[in-house]
């Protein structure tokens, strides 16, 4: 249709109401939220993969879980079986 312009998006991104609104409803909307932890996971690994200092932190907080290490046992065990 072509009625909206860029600097009416922006006048619109402006207008704090809406914005709320919006945002509400886009948290509210089970399939945005799947898609943006998905997307959010996707970066998160891709950061993983090139700080080694993110990683040591993730293996050190998981190592320290004790719901983690369960995991991690049977896991070890189902290998081993």
């Amino acid at each position: 249709m072509g009625l909206i312009q860029e600097s009416d998006v922006s006048r619109l991104m402006q207008d704090q109401g809406l914005m709320d609104s919006l945002i509400t409803g886009l948290v509210e909307d089970s399939s945005t939220m799947d898609s943006l932890a998905d997307d959010i996971a996707d970066k998160v690994q891709d950061a993983l993969e090139d700080d080694s200092d993110m990683r040591q932190r993730l293996v050190s907080a998981a190592v320290a879980n004790e719901a983690f290490k369960r995991k991690l046992i049977n896991k070890l065990i189902e290998e081993l079986q």
